[in-house]
């Protein structure tokens, strides 16, 4: 910050929770147009608008002992789930890394998210109880998007996927 108040000054906390309240908006507004322009016309066609293996959340479903049957659907939803919970802490996070003047993503950004937020609380704990490993991702520091993440959706992501590789989807998306 460049200022000499600290984050839990009341004008300070009004300030981020503003700039964070306008992000969530902004990703939860991009995240329903995007459903809303889904052209799926089959359930197959809904299974490839994810961005994370079904098959290894299939596999993390089945490792509970008291999960007998997983229907087509389940693993589909969980992963659509599981990216709109790593898009609001990632927003979240940045809102926190920009408040604070930097340009990069760092565990203190996520973790301070992790404390802070009622739904995300869960998690603080087991971030408290792992060791920080020298060297891992989790130690370092991640560049900034080019776009924040609100603006960034699962189409955009693949969109810039493709252009790099110079490949071109077959099917609209």
């Amino acid at each position: 910050m460049n200022f000499n108040m600290s984050m839990n000054h009341p004008m300070v906390q009004s300030q981020y929770f503003g700039k964070m309240v306008e992000a969530l908006k902004e990703l939860w507004r991009t995240q329903q147009q995007e459903m809303e322009q889904l052209n799926i016309g089959s359930k197959q066609d809904f299974k490839h608008h994810n961005d994370l293996p079904l098959a290894r959340i299939k596999r993390i479903m089945k490792s509970d002992e008291d999960v007998r049957m997983i229907s087509a659907e389940a693993p589909i939803l969980f992963a659509k789930a599981c990216e709109l919970f790593i898009l609001e802490l990632t927003v979240r996070s940045w809102t926190f890394s920009e408040f604070n003047s930097r340009t990069g993503l760092e565990k203190e950004d996520v973790f301070q998210v992790l404390q802070s937020t009622d739904i995300f609380d869960f998690l603080a704990e087991v971030i408290i109880n792992q060791p920080d490993r020298v060297g891992s991702s989790a130690s370092m520091s991640v560049p900034a998007p080019a776009p924040p993440p609100a603006r960034r959706s699962g189409a955009a992501t693949r969109q810039i996927k493709s252009e790099k590789t110079g490949t071109r989807s077959s099917s609209k998306r």
